[in-house]
């Protein structure tokens, strides 16, 4: 779905063997600086024996679903309320004078790049021309590239951030833009993706798998085997069994990058032995075989009410992935190491990371995302303004549910 930009990270990590099992690059306290791990001050625990074997993040730091808006339809410049399959060009933008005689149900009609540019009364549209020029290629192109998006952004956004609602934002000359909730989604997508930098706001466990399997030198296989179990296993236990912290995982091993954020696990001891394969780390004493059900929150598309407020249950965006592995532990049941069994060895992750949260005004232009999102999340159980309310979106509505102005 998405090239994320994590060249200036590898570059920063060697492959030397780490001296518990696993290279630099899969080391699990590379992601001691995440999130709530991070402000609760823990320190990454790998006795397997004290290691929770289940969590769950809470109800309110569950990730909400979106869509990962795909390259091939001009990102978050598409009119998606209007026609999804329609891209919009640069030539299409309103002007001013436009803007200012447009009704309440136009403005709702215009992507979430456009509402921001007009919110923030640049007519000129530079957030949404920088998106339009983004994409152009792959519109143009968009063979064997639809993968590509911004789910670099949705993933962790999804989880640092509460569920918008749908605000309206009155720019200063007087033209209330009425923003739904994809609106904002997209918005704090693009800002968490492409404006948040990477180098110094996020953390990175494993190496890309940049080519598909049947190309691969040996070299670059050691890419498509990790991210190693054993670290894999430390991370899930830790960041949500530990501190109720989210993080991503590129779900596949192959070379399109399928960000997802991990929001469970339940683990399962299979079996043990005091016999250590010959390919284990060398400290090994012992190995654990574990199965291991890890929770994860797929796309649904641009919904423009939170999804909380609808009748789309949990099961319909929170899927399970099922992974068996061996953990390898030392005399003292600490994991230093692991590997991946049966077709586990080809469906397992690539890599895992998050990026943190950072303040919207650190970024010239982005001030007024923080007055969107925090408008938003009083608009919680509002329909979004100038939508027809039809049964196209009435029927998504959650009967249990009191709507407010």
């Amino acid at each position: 779905m998405s090239k994320l930009l994590i060249g200036s990270l590898l570059l920063t990590i060697t492959t030397s063997t780490f001296a518990a099992g696993w290279n630099n690059a899969n080391n699990p306290a590379l992601m001691a600086g995440v999130g709530e791990f991070a402000k609760q001050n823990l320190k990454i625990e790998t006795n397997f024996n004290t290691l929770p074997i289940a969590g769950d993040l809470a109800k309110e730091k569950t990730a909400w679903p979106d869509t990962y808006w795909p390259t091939y339809q001009g990102g978050i410049a598409n009119r998606f309320i209007q026609d999804y399959d329609k891209v919009v060009t640069i030539a299409k933008l309103h002007s001013k004078e436009e803007i200012l005689k447009m009704s309440e149900e136009d403005l709702a009609k215009l992507s979430p790049a456009e509402k921001f540019d007009i919110a923030n009364q640049r007519y000129d549209y530079p957030l949404t021309k920088m998106e339009i020029s983004r994409t152009e290629s792959v519109v143009k192109n968009p063979k064997d590239k639809e993968w590509f998006g911004l789910c670099h952004g949705w993933a962790p956004a999804a989880l640092n951030y509460e569920e918008p609602g749908c605000p309206s934002i009155a720019n200063n000359d007087g033209v209330k833009v009425p923003f739904n909730s994809a609106d904002v989604k997209a918005l704090l997508t693009y800002f968490t993706g492409q404006v948040c930098p990477s180098a110094g706001n996020a953390c990175f466990v494993g190496g890309r798998c940049n080519v598909e399997k049947a190309n691969m030198t040996a070299s670059e296989k050691s890419q498509y085997d990790d991210i190693n179990p054993g670290s894999f296993h430390v991370i899930l236990s830790n960041l949500i069994g530990r501190a109720q912290q989210g993080f991503v995982m590129d779900k596949t091993a192959s070379l399109a990058v399928w960000n997802q954020p991990v929001v469970g696990y339940e683990s399962k001891v299979i079996s043990s032995s005091d016999v250590p394969a010959s390919t284990a780390a060398s400290a090994t004493k012992k190995e654990v075989t574990v199965h291991t059900k890890v929770k994860w929150v797929r796309e649904l598309g641009p919904l423009p009410i939170p999804v909380t407020i609808t009748i789309i249950s949990k099961d319909e965006y929170i899927l399970e992935a099922e992974y068996d592995y061996v953990l390898e532990l030392d005399q003292n049941n600490k994991i230093v190491g692991g590997r991946w069994l049966g077709k586990s060895a080809d469906d397992h992750p690539d890599f895992v990371w998050h990026k943190n949260r950072v303040a919207f005004s650190k970024y010239p232009g982005w001030g007024l995302l923080d007055k969107i999102y925090t408008e938003s999340l009083a608009k919680k159980k509002s329909l979004p303004k100038g939508l027809p309310q039809d049964e196209r979106l009435t029927s998504y509505i959650d009967p249990a549910v009191t709507l407010e102005n």
